[in-house]
This record gives structure tokens, sequence and C-alpha cells, in this order.
């Protein structure tokens, strides 16, 4: 990412974070699927900052999907107990 892209990109993600009270962006990673022109598909990943170690990228990926997984099962849990309470 160019660094003019990058400064906007977290502008815009610090704007609409905190116009909702949830306070300032600290760092974030990204992954976003775009569609050109023509239709076609594409992915572009980055993080905020652009800097940010490896390490720290996929510690915040991995609690990420480890967070999405806890509510899938547990949505999943309370929809066993509400099928036996039938």
């Amino acid at each position: 990412m160019s660094a003019d892209f990058e400064q906007d990109l977290h502008t815009a993600v610090a704007s609409v974070l905190q116009v909702h009270g949830l306070g300032m962006l600290s760092r974030a990673v990204l992954t976003v699927e775009l569609v050109d022109d023509e239709g076609q598909l594409g992915l572009l990943t980055g993080t905020l900052p652009e800097d940010m170690p490896s390490w720290d990228r996929v510690g915040m990926l991995q609690y990420g999907l480890t967070h999405t997984n806890a509510q899938m099962i547990a949505a999943q849990l309370g929809d066993d107990e509400e099928e036996d309470e039938d």
C-alpha cells in the first residue's frame, strides 16, 4: 500500500470507530474483497500500520478466528438447548 493510501484508510477507519464510540484505532488487519470495473474479484490485504510485525498480524488474525469460532459454538449450543426444551 502506498503511504497516501494507508493514511487515507487509517483516517477513514478511525473516523468510523470514533463516530460509533468504539475508541481510538490502534492497529488493524484488513482483508477486503474487491470487484473491478469488469467484475473480476480481487483481494486486498494489509495492516495499519503497514510495518506491523508479521507475528502481530498472525496473532490478531488467530485471535479474531478463535473469537468468531467461540461465538459460533455458543450460538449452536444455544440452539441445541432451545430444541431440548421443546
